[in-house]
């Protein structure tokens, strides 16, 4: 991939691309925070867990 020079300069772009937003909103008192994902066992506090269904996978997911 990174061989390739076109599939680099667009890795670059959006790289700096999201630099940038995340300056911006840095700059405007904005926290970043990361989202969980769905994982394949229920963990975390005491709360009943919030269960759906993949249909690719076949699988519930938390």
């Amino acid at each position: 991939m990174i061989a390739n020079p076109e599939v680099l300069d667009v890795i670059r772009k959006r790289a700096k691309m999201i630099s940038e937003i995340r300056k911006i909103m840095e700059s405007l008192s904005y926290v970043e925070v990361d989202t969980p994902v769905l994982q394949e066992a229920a963990g975390g506090a005491e709360a009943r867990p919030f269960v759906t269904y993949h249909n690719s996978l076949e699988r519930k997911l938390f």
